[in-house]
């Protein structure tokens, strides 16, 4: 039990590392544009979804694969 629970806390983990870093680069993304191109900022909402569908895609997998080799004790882990 306490394996699944470290387990469920490192895909968690991931998945919110993903998202805030995909976050920070889509609004520094449009702020860059904004600054040098000159294109008004403009924030989709469909982005953001988009965001998260492949930060709990993404962050699931690293979180499971980090996890998996760290409860079988795999050198580095």
């Amino acid at each position: 039990m306490k394996s699944l629970l470290f387990l469920i806390t490192i895909i968690i983990l991931c998945i919110l590392g993903m998202f805030t870093i995909g976050v920070i680069f889509y609004i520094s993304m449009e702020v860059f544009f904004y600054i040098y191109a000159g294109v008004p900022l403009y924030f989709e909402v469909y982005q953001f979804k988009r965001l998260l569908k492949m930060s709990v895609g993404g962050g699931g997998i690293l979180g499971l694969g980090v996890g998996m080799l760290h409860l079988f004790k795999v050198k580095g882990f």
